[in-house]
């Protein structure tokens, strides 16, 4: 059976994520015993084979709504108890082992919180949430709480920080390592992630990078597939050019001479000679976007460069010899098309040495913070510009489902950037098509009290939630304000700091 461009990559990620789904439901079966009793079983694990898989959980500061520049990062839940959120100088966490239970105490930078915020406890039903009586409150889905059991798709807001709790299956001779965005300042942004499912099948792709095999990425539009070549590239460190072509921007008829090049008069209208994408890939990488679109003849032509390391111009007897990495892209499956006969089937076994499966963003959602400080930074954005995120857009990024993936989140960053007169952005998603949002449901209102919605939420955001100076904006009265946000349920103190 002919190699596929499966849904799952080479590393299993149909499997990993079948595996995913069984530990939403039993994500504490690993969890329930004392730190001595989890570090015999350790200490047994660790004399399986290297091929075995545990399942993992970590903590992921998703995102900072006062500092969307420092990113996310991950904490290892392995062993641990319970865990204490607080106010702290900077983001850290350490480990405590205090009559053999284990607590994990977090510490983020924001005004809002408390010296002692939120305790989380480890149940065999899931992770019990409990604020500390905290002034600002913690959040559950956009809800204030004081008391909830978290489900694996839950988001908990505390202070604008934006936390998510997720296991993950795991080889067992792959560390439980902490990481914070801010130590892979010397990373390509293409391959930087918290997820550690996703980490180790770019670590596999960062192993081959540096070899001349042919890669086929396979993923949704949006998800980066020509930026993640670009980084292959660089690691590569070929001394010949990237260059990308667009299969299916290649002219029927004319598509051999632009892939391959041709001579002054090989036909009507060759007033001169032309290279060609893959000699002018000489020396570096040729990638080959949507690959799938090429013709015929045209991938018949391009089995001999892969095969033979030369290509013949049009026009030309003589072949000449070339050294070029080819890198193709697809967004579907290209099993289907060969077994349609519409791609040659040689031309994908030799396309597809080393296959890369993307990530599409709606399941990898935990790097929302990390991505849109690359993307924020990209867009020229820098420390001290006082840039915020508004609360309920901070909720609205991390719960979308982004069907446009990364692209569409760098168009809503920069989009929410540009418009923001004050430094908060508030992140309108709507304009995507087929954008849903996994939110709570909004109160029913009618369209006069939806423009009084926006008009005193946008009131709150400039004041920072004090109420007083909302009621000398609105030119109403400390208490009218009170009833109204109560008749709104719009709640103050998501907009304070």
């Amino acid at each position: 059976m002919l190699p596929s461009c499966p849904k799952a990559d080479s590393t299993g990620f149909r499997s990993f994520r079948s595996i995913r789904i069984c530990c939403r439901r039993f994500a504490t079966t690993d969890v329930t015993n004392h730190t001595t009793e989890r570090e015999t079983i350790d200490d047994k694990l660790r004399g399986q084979q290297p091929g075995a898989v545990a399942v993992n959980s970590y903590l992921f500061v998703v995102l900072e709504g006062d500092r969307p520049l420092a990113g996310g990062a991950r904490y290892s839940l392995k062993g641990v108890e319970e865990i204490i959120i607080a106010r702290g100088s900077e983001r850290g966490a350490s480990v405590d082992v205090r009559d053999g239970l284990a607590r994990l105490r977090l510490s983020l930078p924001s005004p809002l919180l408390s010296r002692l915020q939120t305790r989380l406890r480890r149940e065999p039903a899931g992770w019990l949430m409990e604020d500390a009586g905290s002034r600002n409150g913690s959040y559950v889905n956009g809800r204030r709480v004081e008391r909830a059991r978290l489900d694996p798709d839950d988001v908990l807001e505390v202070g604008h920080g934006f936390i998510v709790i997720r296991a993950f299956p795991q080889r067992l001779d792959e560390p439980t390592t902490d990481l914070d965005s801010s130590a892979m300042d010397g990373e390509a942004p293409a391959f930087r992630t918290l997820v550690p499912t996703v980490a180790a099948r770019l670590a596999n792709l960062r192993r081959v990078a540096g070899s001349s095999i042919a890669i086929l990425m396979c993923g949704e539009t949006g998800t980066g597939k020509e930026v993640l070549a670009r980084a292959v590239h660089e690691l590569s460190a070929r001394p010949g050019p990237f260059v990308a072509v667009n299969c299916a921007t290649l002219t029927e008829g004319l598509a051999e001479s632009q892939l391959f090049g041709h001579v002054k008069g090989a036909f009507s209208g060759a007033v001169g000679s032309a290279v060609g994408f893959v000699r002018a890939a000489d020396g570096g990488t040729l990638l080959l976007d949507e690959v799938a679109d090429l013709n015929n003849t045209a991938q018949a032509a391009l089995l001999r460069v892969l095969q033979e390391h030369e290509v013949v111009p049009v026009g030309q007897a003589r072949a000449q010899g070339v050294d070029v990495r080819f890198i193709a892209t697809t967004p579907r499956p290209l099993d289907a098309a060969v077994g349609q006969e519409l791609f040659r089937s040689d031309l994908f076994g030799r396309l597809s040495g080393f296959i890369h499966n993307m990530t599409p963003l709606r399941e990898r959602r935990e790097d929302v913070g990390l991505l849109a400080a690359a993307l924020l930074h990209k867009a020229g954005a820098r420390e001290g510009d006082g840039l915020r995120i508004a609360p309920e857009s901070g909720l609205e990024l991390v719960r979308h489902t982004w069907p446009l993936n990364v692209r569409e989140l760098e168009q809503a960053l920069v989009r929410s950037r540009l418009l923001s007169a004050d430094g908060v952005m508030r992140v309108d998603l709507g304009a995507a098509p087929g954008a849903r949002v996994a939110s709570v449901p909004a109160p029913v209102l009618s369209a006069a009290d939806r423009e009084l919605h926006a008009r005193v939420s946008e009131a709150l955001a400039t004041a920072r939630g004090n109420v007083s100076e909302v009621a000398r904006t609105l030119g109403k009265g400390r208490i009218a304000v009170h009833r109204l946000l109560r008749r709104l349920k719009i709640d103050p103190s998501r907009f304070r700091g």
